[in-house]
């Protein structure tokens, strides 16, 4: 939860409203302040606090002026034992809510692979999605730690889906033409002697150079060298492109002998996204480059007139 709120957040989500008073009832001291600090962060967090200091000072602060107790009091209410079970129980009970068990966790877990994770791999925004999963549910959402596991095992099946969805997708032969480009770019030196015209992984993972003849062509070179793989237009079907960019840096950072001790699943799911990216790049690239090129030429009789 975070830290700092401005008032007009205070008067949004932690003023208590008439339901919420009727469940603080005859609640005295720090039972009351305590029972209130507990029914609002659930509302908001769909879990109760851990511990005690996880409730920022400020909430603590607007909460006592509202139920008429001094927020010194809050540090006297007992954080285990039968009360605050007593009172989890009840606030879970008003809410409709109840706690979440294994299955629960799994349900979510293959939620999260099926309908989140092929368009979002962005931790925080997962953790927010996954909270938010539990709250729709009216399950109490396990610990942050708990959630933290659920998304690392979602994004563990998801992907070994993925690798071998991926590879099942893709003929032999272009499994070997992607392989191609690792034993390529291994013997740069001694392809590019035998074949001048050899686009090695390494150039294709390069940017453009200055704009000129010399870059469009390198560049249309590029583009050729990937459709001459044959890769599948259907390859990465419900794969967003900022998902699938993920893959594709993995291929454009590692070394071709650390891409080749992968398993074939996963070397080839990484080459696929470098190239499927790839190929939408020097599209659009090549476009600009295009553009400028033109736009030179035009202004060099203008230069050459007022010369």
């Amino acid at each position: 939860m975070k830290r700092q709120w401005e008032p007009e957040e205070l008067v949004e989500h932690w003023t208590l409203d008439v339901e919420d008073r009727v469940l603080l009832g005859n609640k005295t001291g720090a039972t009351r302040l305590g029972f209130a600090v507990l029914l609002k962060f659930f509302q908001q967090e769909g879990r109760f606090p851990q511990h005690k200091n996880e409730v920022p000072g400020i909430v603590i602060m607007y909460l006592s002026t509202q139920v008429g107790v001094a927020p010194e009091a809050y540090v006297q209410y007992a954080w285990q034992g039968r009360t605050i079970e007593y009172h989890r129980a009840q606030i879970r009970e008003a809410l409709g809510f109840r706690e979440s068990t294994v299955a629960d966790a799994e349900e979510v877990t293959a939620w999260l692979v099926a309908q989140i994770l092929p368009r979002e791999h962005h931790e925080e925004r997962l953790r927010d999605m996954t909270y938010q999963r539990f709250l729709a549910l009216h399950l109490e959402a396990p610990t942050p730690a708990r959630i933290t596991r659920i998304i690392h095992s979602a994004r563990h099946t998801f992907e070994e889906q993925l690798y071998k969805t991926t590879l099942a997708r893709l003929p032999q032969e272009v499994q070997a033409a992607l392989d191609a480009l690792l034993t390529v770019d291994e013997h740069e030196e001694e392809a590019q002697e035998q074949d001048a015209q050899v686009i090695t992984l390494h150039e294709l993972r390069m940017d453009p150079g200055r704009v000129g003849l010399a870059t469009v062509l390198q560049e249309m070179a590029k583009l050729r060298r990937i459709r001459e793989l044959k890769l599948p237009a259907d390859l990465f079907p419900g794969i967003a492109h900022k998902v699938l960019a993920v893959y594709r840096n993995r291929a454009s950072v590692e070394e071709p002998s650390r891409l080749r001790a992968h398993d074939t699943p996963k070397r080839l799911t990484y080459l696929s996204a470098l190239c499927v990216l790839r190929a939408q790049e020097l599209t659009d690239g090549l476009v600009d480059l295009l553009i400028q090129l033109s736009l030179i030429h035009i202004s060099e009789p203008t230069r050459q007139a007022e010369i």
